[in-house]
């Protein structure tokens, strides 16, 4: 199995990309052969300006910033790996997953228990020899889609912000409140009795949206139950999610049904609105 190798730098002077590399990688202490160097760039684990390039013959000009993040290849070739039947995992590969995020009916321990969510569905996949990083931020009481990124079980902690993989989600939410200002990408879909559905545009996480809602004098609702109100099932769920891949480039959306109890949630406060003279 190849080592994990990852480092950023900036170059120094114009040249080729793999000649750019490679004085990189033996000012590091590293001295990788040609042709894995090449299999690297070609396999697109090198990024210029946060751009994939696999051309080693691209010219570099300095002050340009490159990064190579060359991980563990999989014991089994990807093309040969078993189809995932996890049914909560929508895609899988050796860098990412993009998961429906199930929140427990009570919740309280904030992001660890995505990650703990996420962890589960890779062992349940067969791929515990990985360990998730949550690539966005996601309320752990919200439902719907989440992405992370997957490093080796034990290897240094995996920088991939939601910029670089330019993630973005489409949101809905039940809430209540008196709307102040301009809600910019938020939209107010339905008015329903002592509530409001919202929908947003493509945003960058359910925990930016909750934070734009309460300056506008907007509280997200809870799912109904005996559970201590704070613990309860947010009424929010992220509906669809669109990501850059960071090492192949290419973009991908994915989409996911909202949950039973929110679906119940809407039907009562619409029933109620048909029941109003």
């Amino acid at each position: 199995m190849d080592p994990l190798v990852e480092i950023l730098f900036t170059a120094g002077t114009n040249g080729r990309l793999a000649e750019t590399l490679r004085a990189a990688l033996e000012e590091d202490g590293q001295q990788p052969g040609a042709e894995r160097l090449a299999e690297w760039i070609a396999e697109g684990h090198v990024r210029v300006q946060d751009v994939v390039v696999r051309d080693p013959q691209h010219v570099v000009a300095a002050g340009v910033e490159v990064e190579l993040s060359a991980w563990p290849a999989p014991a089994v070739p990807v093309a040969a790996q078993p189809a995932v039947e996890v049914g909560e995992i929508l895609h899988l590969d050796r860098y990412l997953l993009v998961a429906e995020y199930v929140p427990a009916p009570t919740t309280s321990r904030g992001s660890e228990e995505v990650v703990e969510h996420c962890a589960g569905l890779l062992a349940g996949a067969g791929r515990d020899d990985v360990e998730p990083v949550l690539v966005t931020e996601h309320d752990p009481r919200a439902s719907g889609l989440v992405v992370a990124g997957l490093k080796p079980r034990g290897a240094p902690a995996l920088a991939l912000g939601s910029g670089r993989c330019g993630v973005r989600v489409s949101v809905k939410a039940l809430v209540r409140g008196e709307p102040r200002g301009d809600l910019g990408e938020v939209e107010i879909a339905r008015r329903l009795p002592g509530a409001r559905l919202v929908r947003t545009s493509p945003i960058r996480s359910t925990v930016a949206l909750r934070s734009q809602l309460e300056e506008h004098g907007l509280t997200v609702l809870e799912a109904s139950g005996s559970e201590p109100t704070g613990t309860r099932r947010l009424l929010l769920h992220v509906a669809g999610l669109a990501l850059t891949h960071p090492y192949t480039g290419h973009t991908q959306m994915w989409m996911c049904m909202q949950p039973p109890w929110f679906t119940a949630a809407l039907k009562r406060l619409e029933a109620e609105a048909v029941s109003q003279p």
